[in-house]
C-alpha cells in the first residue's frame, strides 16, 4: 500500500514555509516599488526549470560516459 505521509510531510515542512517566504518577498517588493507578475514568475520558474533540466541531462551523460570508462578498464584488467 502506498503511504502518503512522508509527501504529506515534504509539503507541510518545505514547499509550504518556501511559499510563504516567496509570499513575503513579494510584499517587500511591492512596498519598495517593484512591481512582478505572476507571468513574470512563470518565465522565470520555466527559464529555471529547462537550464536546470539541461544541467542534469549533462551531468547524467557525463556519468554514464565516466562509467563506462571505469568499467571498460576493469574489464581490460581482468581479462
Amino acid at each position: 500500500m502506498l503511504d502518503l505521509k512522508p509527501y504529506g510531510a515534504f509539503i507541510e515542512n518545505t514547499i509550504r514555509p518556501l511559499v510563504e517566504e516567496f509570499h513575503i518577498l513579494f510584499k517587500e517588493l511591492q512596498k519598495v516599488g517593484v512591481n512582478i507578475s505572476k507571468e513574470d514568475v512563470m518565465k522565470l520558474v520555466k527559464i529555471v526549470a529547462k537550464e536546470h533540466f539541461k544541467c542534469m541531462l549533462l551531468w547524467s551523460i557525463t556519468a554514464i560516459i565516466l562509467c563506462a570508462i571505469i568499467c571498460n578498464t576493469l574489464w581490460k584488467i581482468y581479462q
